[in-house]
């Protein structure tokens, strides 16, 4: 009879605890990256036909489903779209692992997690776990003009022509800015123009007789199809070609007697390297993880590759707070990159939502409740004969 009273005091126990967690999954089903969890129970056996002790908590499970996606457009929130965890690090160097992919670079520019601020993986060329850092890939430092291609219709019934603000770069970053002056001399020396480049100052750069040769197909002719101009910067100087192309280029430089169908036939100056220093306008992750940096000049640079971890079991993971899990082995985890092998696929500008279900949290609650009153009923019945004994017997 006492054992009876004991029982329903185990169950009472065991549902407060289901309670406990069902409570948690309600409270977290906004929580990015959140995963419900299960109350299991076992029972506790006695080793006899006299009936067993109770029930007591087994485990705890995890949910595996994922959580839906929700759009923020943010570039540095990132879900996973199948298998894998995302890798932090904390500033003692412990690893946490989560769904929650809300990140952002903080002020030194290392990709971290908003909330705990612990520093987002990615694995190195090594194969190492280690921070996305852009410090060092923040600005791109100033790149010297090397060469100029020019590309059109050159016509003699437009000589002489003018191409201007010609934007070229200096090794230290600065701007100059070019004009190219163009004459037809075709009538004393046969297919052939003069060039000069002058800058803003009006003063010629371009060497002392600089001319542009035409072949029989009105293509530049080699070597006569380029001009070098020099600038002075620092005490150094600086050599910028001018290249017109040849009859092996498609976008070669055209010499045709009669005045261009369009002004869109003109002929044009671009610039094909050098800019000052520039900054990041923009970044961007792919599905495979990689980050890509745009700078303000236009160019794109490939970085770090975010770091995923997979388990063998995901029971191993310790539940930590919020959508945060804890590896109990140190070595269980495998990382490895989004896209390939057992891992999902990352998508941008997205978070994950939790997976927990209300209809499946009342539904526990329910049967909890029923649980928990006749648990309580038991231990009320046991009570009153326990009390009719001690009546019985002149208690």
């Amino acid at each position: 009879m006492l054992q009876s009273f004991f029982n329903g005091l185990s169950g009472l126990l065991s549902f407060s605890r289901g309670l406990q967690t069902v409570s948690d999954n309600v409270a977290n089903m906004n929580t990015p990256g959140f995963r419900g969890r299960d109350t299991f129970f076992r029972s506790i056996e006695s080793g006899n036909s006299e009936g067993g002790y109770g029930t007591t908590v087994s485990t705890g499970g995890t949910r595996a489903t994922p959580g839906k996606l929700q759009q923020t457009g943010s570039p540095t929130d990132l879900a996973l779209v199948g298998n894998g965890f995302f890798v932090l690090r904390d500033e003692q160097g412990q690893l946490h692992y989560t769904r929650d992919g809300e990140f952002q670079f903080n002020e030194k520019r290392i990709l971290v997690d908003k909330n705990t601020k612990y520093q987002v993986m990615a694995l190195n060329t090594s194969g190492q776990l280690a921070p996305i850092d852009i410090n060092a890939v923040y600005t791109k430092p100033p790149q010297a003009t090397t060469k100029v291609t020019m590309a059109g219709i050159l016509s003699s019934a437009q000589s002489p022509k003018t191409v201007s603000s010609i934007v070229v770069y200096d090794r230290l970053g600065g701007s100059h800015t070019l004009s190219m002056a163009l004459t037809d001399v075709s009538a004393t020396t046969p297919n052939t123009w003069n060039v000069s480049i002058t800058n803003s100052a009006g003063t010629v750069i371009s060497a002392p007789g600089s001319t542009i040769v035409f072949d029989p197909s009105n293509k530049p002719l080699p070597p006569k199809n380029q001009v070098t101009a020099t600038i002075t910067v620092g005490g150094s100087t600086q050599s910028i070609v001018f290249d017109f192309g040849s009859a092996s280029s498609p976008q070669a430089v055209q010499w045709q007697a009669a005045a261009p169908v369009s002004t869109s036939d003109a002929i044009a100056a671009t610039v094909t390297d050098g800019h000052g220093t520039v900054g990041i306008t923009d970044l961007s992750f792919d599905q495979e993880g990689l980050l890509t940096l745009t700078y303000s000049n236009g160019d794109k640079d490939k970085n770090a590759r975010v770091a995923l971890a997979s388990f063998a079991d995901e029971a191993e993971l310790v539940y930590e707070s919020g959508s945060m899990y804890q590896a109990v082995k140190t070595n269980a985890a495998k990382f490895g990159y989004a896209s390939e092998s057992e891992y999902g696929k990352i998508q941008s500008k997205s978070r994950e939502l939790s997976n927990v279900d209300l209809t499946q949290e009342f539904a526990d609650m329910l049967i909890i409740q029923r649980g928990y009153q006749a648990s309580s009923r038991v231990m009320s019945v046991s009570n009153d004969m326990i009390e009719q004994l001690y009546r019985a017997n002149g208690g």
